[in-house]
């Protein structure tokens, strides 16, 4: 009897052991108890000894990685920190690693959710929101070409005078009116204007040589765009004078005097307001009075166009031409 007993105790501890070593490798990804280790380290090592980060604390004991890739048991007795971090700090900064990784892997779902939901958007038309997960998504599936091909559904079908969301500057959200399209490529005009002079020097100059040029072109049109919103925007010619023939290429650019009288009905009656005060590209160009010219650009002011002295500082409306072919 005294057998059978001893038998039973020892098949129930086998049974609990078996148990626990199965869970064990389930939940701790095949981990085993180590043999004390003859030098642990926390984080850097400071000297000779193998360096762990601590992922998990149970009781008395540290699960770590150790090796590169190895998981295992260690009791905190036989771990000794030998740079500034404690365990503490380094749980805390693994168990956000951890976090991050596990929201990745729980965000799968959210993407693929996300991504039909753009998807639903764009078949019904509702562009801009299928726009906006679009670019947030980025390099999940086609999502970049997606959103390029739906920028392109959406110009084509707004008329001239609406407004949608496209770049952002400094944190400003970029808003553009369309003012003028046809089967190709848009005219779009932003609502979105900062305050800068059209050239620093007091000298005349020309918008193929003045600083307002070379900023629209250069950090606004860097910052405010990403890889996708520039594979939209078109190079066009300019013209800097009233009698000039279009010799300069520009991405980002200010409305010419000629743009005004061209898109006059459409700018004055849906897109610009009474009280706007903004550089037009075109400079002054008559040779029968150079003292008025020295030095002055034409501007758009309280509903007309005027002369400004190239030095002020006015709003800046920056224009840009996008292809919907």
């Amino acid at each position: 009897m005294k057998i059978i007993k001893i038998l039973f105790f020892v098949g129930l501890i086998f049974v609990n052991t078996a148990s626990f070593a199965s869970y064990d490798a389930v939940f701790n990804k095949d981990c085993s108890v180590l043999d004390k280790p003859k030098s642990v380290f926390l984080g850097k090592p400071q000297s000779k000894g193998n360096a762990c980060t601590v992922l998990e604390e149970k009781d008395d004991w540290y699960k770590i990685v150790y090796d590169s890739d190895k998981i295992g048991w260690v009791k905190k007795s036989d771990i000794s920190v030998s740079n500034s971090k404690n365990v503490e700090s380094i749980s805390n900064e693994t168990q956000s690693y951890k976090e991050k990784l596990n929201s990745l892997l729980t965000n799968k779902g959210d993407r693929d959710s996300k991504y039909s939901q753009a998807l639903t958007y764009r078949k019904n038309g509702e562009y801009e929101q299928a726009l906006e997960i679009f670019q947030e998504l980025s390099d999940y599936k086609d999502s970049k070409k997606l959103y390029v091909v739906t920028f392109k559904e959406m110009v084509r079908k707004l008329k001239p005078g609406k407004s949608f969301k496209f770049g952002n500057f400094y944190e400003n959200e970029l808003e553009w009116n369309i003012v003028d399209k046809n089967n190709e490529s848009a005219l779009l005009l932003c609502k979105y204007s900062f305050k800068d002079k059209y050239d620093g020097n007091a000298d005349s100059t020309s918008w193929s040589s003045c600083d307002l040029r070379k900023t629209l072109n250069k950090s606004f049109y860097e910052e405010a765009f990403n890889n996708e919103q520039k594979s939209l925007i078109m190079e066009v010619q300019t013209d800097q004078t009233l009698g000039s023939k279009k010799d300069n290429t520009d991405k980002v650019f200010c409305l010419g005097q000629r743009d005004m009288d061209k898109y006059s009905f459409i700018l004055i009656n849906s897109i610009l307001s009474n009280n706007e005060d903004f550089w037009l590209r075109t400079t002054i160009n008559d040779p029968l009075d150079a003292n008025q010219s020295k030095g002055y650009s034409y501007c758009y002011y309280y509903g007309r166009v005027k002369l400004s002295y190239q030095n002020n500082v006015k709003d800046v409306r920056p224009a840009i031409r996008v292809t919907i072919k």
